[in-house]
């Protein structure tokens, strides 16, 4: 008797499973035939849409069985960026870090960038600068399901007045 295991659940179209049949009474060794084209007990199924995963076992006097299982796909959690709090530096140039956090989503992210008040695009999380002028960033996140979301976090540079040294007469 041919069995494809469980049913099996995915939040993402291109999810892989790794999916275990086996096979019981008749007379062993068995062979295993998935989805008419992949051999072995074993399968990685790469999920496109729900579906019915169909596995055929033939023991060795040439009796078959099949087994199907059911792949489903759940709605994944909505995607959540965050860009963290506001920051206010003490002085022009300081170093300042700001690092991009992701909830939710239920799958790989595919990109993870910081946007500059200017418009140019970095990669880098944390992403380390030394603003000279007030701004906000914008933190992105996309997933292989498609989702994206942004944050925004506000850098303040308050103005700044120089230094000035009096000397008086005394």
């Amino acid at each position: 008797q041919a069995n494809a295991g469980p049913d099996m659940y995915y939040t993402c179209p291109g999810d892989t499973s790794l999916v275990m049949g086996f096979a019981t009474g008749g007379a062993a060794p068995y062979t295993y035939l998935w989805e008419g084209t992949v051999t072995g007990p074993s399968y990685y199924y790469v999920a496109s849409s729900d579906t019915v995963v169909v596995l055929q076992v033939t023991d060795v006097c040439g009796n078959t069985d099949t087994d199907t299982l059911y792949a489903i796909q759940l709605p994944p959690l909505p995607l959540v960026a965050n860009a963290g709090p506001d920051i206010t530096v003490t002085c022009p140039g300081n170093d300042v870090m700001l690092f991009g956090s992701i909830t939710g989503g239920g799958s790989t992210y595919t990109t993870l960038t910081w946007t500059t008040p200017t418009g140019s695009v970095t990669a880098a999380n944390p992403f380390i600068f030394q603003p000279l002028a007030s701004g906000n960033y914008i933190f992105t996140a996309v997933n292989t399901c498609g989702q994206y979301d942004t944050d925004t976090v506000a850098v303040i540079v308050p103005p700044y007045e120089p230094l000035s040294v009096y000397l008086s007469d005394d």
